[in-house]
C-alpha cells in the first residue's frame, strides 16, 4: 500500500486479515522545488528498491516598473 501527499509517499506492508499496516520506507522528491503533485511510487519488496515520478509545477514572476 503506498499513501502519498504532495511532499512524500510511504510505502506499507498490510496484513490483509489483520489490517495491520508495517512503515516500510518513505520517499521524498530530490528537488522540492515548485509545487510537487501526483507522487507515483512504485516498490520491489524483494529488492527493496523504488521508483517514482512526481508532476512539478513552477510558476513565473515578472518585475514591471514605471507603472503609476
Amino acid at each position: 500500500m503506498v499513501s502519498a501527499t504532495p511532499w512524500e509517499a510511504r510505502i506499507y506492508r498490510v496484513d490483509t486479515p489483520t489490517g495491520k499496516r508495517t512503515l516500510l520506507q518513505t520517499v521524498e522528491p530530490s528537488e522540492r522545488a515548485g509545487s510537487t503533485q501526483d507522487v507515483r511510487l512504485v516498490y520491489a519488496e524483494e529488492s527493496k528498491t523504488y521508483a517514482y515520478s512526481t508532476v512539478r509545477v513552477l510558476g513565473a514572476l515578472y518585475v514591471v516598473e514605471g507603472l503609476e
